[in-house]
């Protein structure tokens, strides 16, 4: 019998002696694992083949990337001490182990009451990220973006680099990644080029209001 239960602990397994010190790598096949999770990310990839798909994480074979590979890996460890033991009782706070586990296992009507409430946050966090990126976009646009400035980008290189507070100083950015390309494609090749920053998302309004105030353009033709 499971006996499964909320906790804020990604995962307690107890038997009738005692917690049991598992450990994953050598308790389970892993490499049973990892074909598992390839045949369910191919399963997933013949009934959602688009594109939309292919940009979520859950279509990463890597098993480093790829969560489900971790909770695959906890219900193949369980499924082992509940055959091995018997009876165990399961603290965790992974909602896959909740799904998978919910119609064999016991479940108290607080624990349940949790996981469900976790779970419906789960499944909403996608549209609450799609609403933050659409009002960030709509905030940009309002303060930033100035058509009277709108330039063709033809016959233009443009360089994607990653910047955070660091990264602007004395009125000047600074590249971390690419380094001095940029000055490298004008003065050798002639080229014009325009750097597309992404910013760090933790400062992104003072970054933005820091360069509107500080610096007109900090790319040249």
């Amino acid at each position: 019998m499971l006996q499964l239960y909320y906790s804020e602990k990604n995962l307690q397994i107890f038997d009738e002696t005692g917690e049991i010190d598992f450990h994953l790598n050598s308790d389970i096949n892993v490499n049973q694992v990892k074909d598992l999770l390839n045949r369910t990310v191919t399963d997933f990839m013949s009934k959602n083949n688009s594109i939309s798909y292919w940009l979520m994480q859950i279509s990463e074979r890597n098993s480093l990337v790829n969560n489900l590979y971790l909770d695959l890996s906890y219900i193949t460890l369980i499924k082992k001490y509940l055959t091995d033991k018997g009876n165990i009782k399961v603290y965790t706070n992974n909602i896959s182990i909740f799904s998978y586990y919910n119609k064999c296992a016991k479940i108290n009507f607080k624990s349940r009451l949790t996981f469900l409430y976790k779970k419906t946050l789960t499944q909403l966090r996608p549209y609450k990220t799609l609403l933050v990126f659409v009002l960030n976009s709509f905030f940009f646009y309002c303060l930033f973006v100035q058509k009277n400035k709108a330039r063709c980008l033809e016959d233009t290189v443009i360089i994607e680099t990653y910047a955070g507070v660091a990264n602007f100083k004395n009125d000047q950015f600074k590249d971390s990644y690419f380094g001095n390309l940029a000055e490298l494609l004008r003065s050798t090749k002639g080229k014009k080029v325009l750097t597309w920053i992404s910013f760090d998302k933790r400062p992104f309004l003072p970054l933005l209001f820091f360069i509107k105030r500080s610096i007109n353009n900090y790319t040249k033709d």
